[in-house]
C-alpha cells in the first residue's frame, strides 16, 4: 500500500456506523464534515444506525452524510445523556467529587429509576450496568426501565477486562493477576444464570479480543481465534506459529476488522509495520513496513472506503494509504 496523504495533529480516530470520526487540530470531523460542538471523538457514540452526542443537557443526532445536527431530547441539569432505547434515556450529572447521579427517564420526562453515590453506570445494549467506581469485581445489571435484573460478583483475585451484551447474553472476560489466568463466561442477560464458561492460563491463547459483528477476534504471533460469545464456542482456533517474519508480533488490543480482513500493527519506531490477515482463509495477506520517528507506535488501524488510516500515538500523525 502507498501513503497518499499525511495529516498532523490527529489526536483521535475511529470508525462508527460506516462513518470515519477523527479529531484534527481540536476539531472533530464525521467523514469530511466538521462537528464543532464536540470536543473529542469519544463523545460521539452510535445508536442503531445513527450517531449521537450530548452537550449542555441536550442530546443531538448527527445527520448521516452531512454536517447537520438535530436536537432530539433535552433534560435540564444533566451533564451527559445516553440513548437507551427509542423512548428511554440514561442521564448523568456529577453532584460532587465522590457522588455521581444517574437517572433513567422516558420521553415524557418521567423518572423510571435513579441512583446517587460513588458508583459508575454504563450502557450496554438496552441495559445499564452499575458498578463501584474504583472496584472492578462486581456489578448490578438493570433493564431499560431501571429494574434490577441481577447482581454478579467475580471470584476472589479476578477483575473485569471486558463486558458486552449480545443477543440477551452478557459476555464477561476477566483476568486473575497480570499474566496468570483468564476467565470467559456467558450469562443470561435477564437472569444472570451461567450459560457457558472457559478458563485457561493467559499464555495458552490470545490475551484480548476485538468485538466485530457479534464475534470476538484475536490474533497474535501464535494463534488466530474467533470466539462466539453467545455460545462460548471457538469458531476458529488456528496456530499461526511461523507465519510472521522474525520481530513481527501483532499487538492484540490494536487490531480492527473491516470487510472480512483483520488489520494489525506491530513494532515501534523504525521497526513499526502493519499487515492484513484474511479471516475466511485464515491466512496472512501481507506485512508492510511503515517506520515511525523515535519510539512511536501505531494505534489500531481503520479501513474506510478503500483507504487505510494509521495514526501514530505519540506524534499524532495520520497516514492515509491505499
Amino acid at each position: 500500500m502507498k501513503v497518499i496523504d499525511e495529516v498532523s495533529s490527529c489526536s483521535g480516530l475511529k470508525s462508527l456506523e460506516n462513518a470515519l470520526v477523527k479529531r484534527i487540530e481540536d476539531i472533530v470531523y464525521v467523514d469530511d464534515f466538521q462537528v464543532r460542538e464536540v470536543t473529542g471523538v469519544s463523545r460521539i457514540y452510535p445508536f442503531k444506525n445513527n450517531l449521537y452526542f450530548s452537550l449542555k443537557s441536550t442530546l443531538y443526532e448527527i445527520e448521516s452524510g452531512s454536517s447537520e445536527i438535530h436536537p432530539v431530547f433535552r433534560s435540564d441539569g444533566y451533564d451527559n445523556l445516553y440513548r437507551l432505547t427509542d423512548f428511554t434515556y440514561l442521564c448523568f450529572k456529577r453532584v460532587s467529587r465522590d457522588v455521581l447521579k444517574y437517572v433513567i427517564i422516558d420521553q415524557n420526562h418521567n423518572v423510571l429509576w435513579g441512583v446517587e453515590g460513588d458508583r459508575f453506570a454504563q450502557v450496554y445494549s438496552d441495559r445499564v450496568l452499575l458498578s463501584p467506581r474504583f472496584i472492578d469485581t462486581e456489578f448490578w445489571l438493570h433493564d431499560q426501565h431501571g429494574k434490577e435484573l441481577f447482581h454478579h460478583q467475580l471470584p476472589k483475585g479476578f477483575s473485569f477486562a471486558d463486558i458486552k451484551v449480545m443477543d440477551d447474553v452478557l459476555f464477561i472476560r476477566s483476568n486473575k493477576g497480570v499474566n496468570e489466568v483468564q476467565n470467559l463466561k456467558g450469562l443470561d442477560a435477564n437472569t444472570g444464570e451461567l450459560i457457558w464458561e472457559k478458563e485457561y492460563r493467559l499464555s495458552e491463547f490470545s490475551v484480548a479480543y476485538n468485538l466485530h459483528q457479534g464475534m470476538y477476534y484475536g490474533l497474535n504471533d501464535r494463534d488466530f481465534q474467533i470466539l462466539n460469545p453467545v455460545t462460548g464456542e471457538f469458531v476458529a482456533n488456528t496456530s499461526v506459529d511461523g507465519m510472521f517474519p522474525k520481530g513481527v508480533s501483532p499487538e492484540v488490543p490494536l487490531q480492527s476488522i473491516h470487510e472480512g480482513k483483520l488489520w494489525f500493527v506491530s513494532g515501534r519506531g523504525s521497526d513499526a509495520c502493519f499487515g492484513c490477515f484474511d479471516i475466511e482463509t485464515q491466512s496472512l495477506d501481507f506485512i508492510q513496513q511503515q517506520p515511525l520517528e523515535g519510539d512511536d507506535i501505531f494505534d489500531a488501524p481503520v479501513f474506510h472506503q478503500g483507504k487505510l488510516y494509521l495514526r501514530s500515538k505519540f506524534e499524532n500523525l495520520l497516514y492515509i494509504l491505499e
